[in-house]
């Protein structure tokens, strides 16, 4: 459950580093007018924010232009934060099982594995 929302977050927080066709970094900025304060981010890519519904408008007939790849590029971020959430989760439950079979002095406490005498020979009759 927790693992869309984090992917979402992880991705969103690479939107600081991301520049759209514009050649303006997407920050936390309106994309118009360069307000910092009570900004909307575009409601399709999320990648760029608008103070107004005024900033909106005066900047849509550009951001309209590169919003479907800002908007591809997000969703590939979110699908590569999940990938990299889900494998380190397996990650750690790997690691966990192993926890389990180390005591406090660190002695491995698994069940003995058969050991078999490869120098035995068979003599078959």
């Amino acid at each position: 459950a927790a693992g869309p929302a984090a992917a979402q977050e992880a991705a969103d927080e690479q939107d600081a580093g991301t520049t759209g066709a514009t050649g303006s970094a997407a920050q936390r900025a309106c994309l118009a007018c360069g307000e910092t304060q009570k900004l909307k981010s575009c409601s399709k890519c999320r990648s760029v924010r608008f103070c107004s519904q005024e900033c909106l408008r005066s900047a849509w007939p550009t951001h309209k232009l590169e919003c479907p790849e800002l908007y591809r590029a997000k969703q590939s971020r979110v699908r590569a934060a999940a990938e990299s959430i889900d494998e380190a989760g397996h990650r750690l439950e790997a690691l966990a099982s192993l926890e389990t079979h180390v005591d406090a002095s660190g002695a491995d406490t698994r069940p003995a594995v058969l050991n078999i005498d490869t120098s035995a020979r068979f003599h078959f009759v």
